[in-house]
């Protein structure tokens, strides 16, 4: 069958599709403030264009391979704006590790539930605590159901911008791109990217904006902070609409290697994530605090369902009817 939207399915088809030659593809999102030039949904959009060209790229490469993508889930873990309690604008709206981890268990399982076999997490939001929760219930899902679910952008690895930049019809200027080493948030790759996926929610002014550059990947947590920061990482300036289009090209194909290795048996590797290269412990003191507020609302929520008992008394009632 191809390439499918699980949403405009119908039982019938699914029912037909053949459990060891499917692949599902869940993107996730997230709606978090991508400086003064790029919509808050770019993360979003950029997961919904991997997941197609990463079906695409399989498709290609095995023509009987069935590839269902299901329905993107727009919600991510901590904006990288925590960092810097001093910016204050609207256009981050995240939810709680643990809200994340459960709904990938949830949608894990029931995908598992009808005996398909590979589930494939599509998401390009980086911050340390998303990344964990998308890794706790693929791990979760795997061993409970003895399926493969993954995370493939870690797998997939970094694209060497000159790499991209050969590739081009004009290339930028090489003195240009090497300021864009360490490009990490609204910079370079995903001004392109959305140049390319939505021109029309591209601020025009993006190519006057002033770099945030940075030598190491380090210099984030120093630079986040700076008192002037617009909300993003890297040189939205050299953005293009034909890198975008090329990045997500090669992302497709190194995508679809990657997980045909797995679907042809190899195991799930395991890969050393950004932020535990780092040596500076900001993220590690912001991320024990989140988790320390998180459990706080946690059993805030738990005491505050206890003495409301709204679901005690519907399931109360529902005993009561079956009783009678």
């Amino acid at each position: 069958m191809g390439i499918i939207k699980l949403e405009e399915a119908r039982y019938p088809q699914l029912d037909t599709l053949d459990r060891d030659q499917t692949i599902f593809i869940v993107p996730v999102g997230m709606l978090e403030q991508h400086g003064p030039h790029l919509p808050v949904g770019s993360d979003s959009i950029q997961s919904e264009a991997r997941a197609q060209v990463t079906s695409e790229a399989l498709n290609a490469r095995r023509p009987n391979l069935n590839v269902v993508i299901f329905p993107l889930i727009p919600l991510g873990v901590h904006p990288v704006e925590l960092l810097n309690p001093s910016f204050k604008h609207v256009g981050s709206f995240w939810v709680r590790h643990k809200t994340l981890r459960d709904i990938l268990v949830d949608v894990g399982l029931s995908i598992a539930n009808y005996n398909f076999k590979f589930i494939v997490i599509e998401s390009g939001h980086a911050s340390p605590m998303h990344m964990m929760a998308i890794d706790a219930a693929s791990k979760y899902v795997s061993e409970k159901r003895n399926v493969k679910m993954f995370h493939v952008n870690p797998l997939v690895g970094p694209i060497d911008v000159t790499e991209i930049n050969s590739m081009l019809k004009e290339p930028i200027d090489q003195a240009e791109l090497d300021k864009a080493k360490f490009d990490f948030h609204a910079g370079i790759w995903e001004t392109s990217r959305i140049l390319y996926l939505r021109p029309e929610l591209v601020d025009e002014e993006y190519v006057k904006l002033k770099s945030t550059s940075l030598e190491k990947i380090e210099d984030i947590y120093r630079r986040v902070k700076d008192k002037d920061w617009k909300g993003f990482l890297g040189v939205p300036k050299l953005g293009k609409k034909d890198f975008g289009e090329v990045s997500l090209k090669i992302y497709g194909e190194r995508a679809a290697e990657v997980i045909l290795k797995i679907l042809d048996g190899a195991e799930i590797p395991e890969v050393e994530k950004w932020f535990q290269k780092i040596s500076v412990n900001d993220q590690k003191i912001l991320d024990e605090s989140l988790y320390e507020m998180e459990r706080r609302l946690e059993e805030d929520l738990n005491l505050w369902i206890g003495e409301n008992g709204i679901l005690k008394r519907y399931l109360g009632d529902l005993q009561n009817e079956g009783s009678h």
